[in-house]
């Protein structure tokens, strides 16, 4: 039997960041400041779960800059007020580091 670990995220001040694909050997390096919401009556007991709202803008908008800049599906949440060590990683790597 597989040892299988889930849970729901910790509501609170966050960052989306996302690695996304720019072409030729290029990486957009998405961070977006969020609020990880409380997950309350979900049907997903079993699997890792949470919600979040953007902090700087409505969905709408986060979606369409999100797309917009290549945002993929597998992305990281950072707890905290971490935006600018973040970004200062992405420049190192030489990354084009877009802040939503």
């Amino acid at each position: 039997n597989p040892a299988i670990a889930f849970a729901g995220f910790k509501p609170g001040r966050a960052q989306l960041v996302n690695l996304a694909p720019a072409g030729g050997d290029s990486f957009n390096f998405i961070i977006a400041s969020i609020i990880v919401i409380e997950a309350k009556n979900d049907n997903f007991e079993n699997s890792i779960r949470g919600w979040f709202k953007p902090e700087n803008t409505d969905v709408a908008g986060f979606l369409k800059e999100f797309s917009k800049w290549g945002g993929t599906h597998h992305s990281v949440i950072t707890y905290g007020n971490h935006e600018e060590i973040i970004a200062d990683f992405g420049r190192m790597m030489k990354w084009n580091v877009v802040e939503l």
